[in-house]
């Protein structure tokens, strides 16, 4: 019995959404960290926006990774001041 050969899978590029909050007593704490870190993504993930309130310590971004394992390390390194709201992968992948 003869096997076609091993073809590698294509890395898949997906979207995700991230939306947090801060809760009452880490607002301060949450701007001192982005300031002093930038809040960059790591390697494998690109932000293509993130948005903040300017009220009540709300925030969005969109990235885009074909490494979901970076993107969740970089939301666990936030985890501590921030409450996660959703981590979801872009709508149109629902299906997989």
């Amino acid at each position: 019995m003869r096997f076609a050969p091993y073809l590698p899978i294509p890395e898949i590029q997906m979207k995700f959404m991230v939306e947090w909050t801060c809760p009452p007593g880490t607002f301060h704490a949450t701007i001192r960290r982005f300031l002093d870190t930038g809040g960059a993504p790591p390697d494998g993930v690109e932000m293509i926006g993130r948005w903040h309130s300017m009220t009540d310590g709300h925030g969005v971004a969109i990235c885009e990774t074909s490494d979901d394992k970076a993107l969740y390390l970089w939301a666990a390194q936030w985890a501590d001041p921030v409450s996660y709201t959703h981590l979801r992968a872009h709508e149109t992948m629902t299906g997989i």
